[in-house]
């Protein structure tokens, strides 16, 4: 069975090796997670639908990417990011991370240092790791 799920789950039975299934994604799980209260729980709550078949398939995809790229864009607009509805999926989201990095205060993109030693010094040179005074 083919089912999308929008939430992370796992689903375990006595017996039966346990079935992880990863939020905003398609997975092939066995059929005997369909008898799964947590299943008919999902399925109701509108988390976990079957699919069918491909057409179904494209239409999930189709409206997941709507509803990120809707949700970007809003996010964008609140950041006052210029021409935000004209820039692509991966351009918008990294103009949304420097202004968000812009807003907390932090000049520098994530996982870099912004040119400086440990000292704070941007001479580049190694002055051994201690402070001079």
């Amino acid at each position: 069975m083919r089912i999308f799920s929008k939430k992370s789950y796992k689903f375990e039975t006595v017996g039966q090796k346990p079935v992880i299934v990863q939020a905003q994604s398609f997975s092939e799980v066995p059929d005997w997670v369909k008898n799964m209260r947590l299943y008919k729980w999902a399925k109701k709550e509108g988390s976990v639908s079957e699919v069918a078949h491909k057409e179904q398939e494209s239409k999930i995809e189709n409206e997941v990417i709507e509803s990120e790229e809707k949700e970007l864009r809003e996010k964008a607009k609140t950041l006052k990011i210029p021409n935000y509805f004209n820039l692509k999926l991966d351009t918008l989201k990294i103009k949304i991370a420097e202004a968000e990095a812009k807003l907390s205060g932090n000049q520098t993109p994530p996982d870099s240092n912004g040119g400086t030693d440990n000292n704070g010094n941007t001479d580049g040179k190694d002055d051994g790791g201690e402070a001079n005074a």
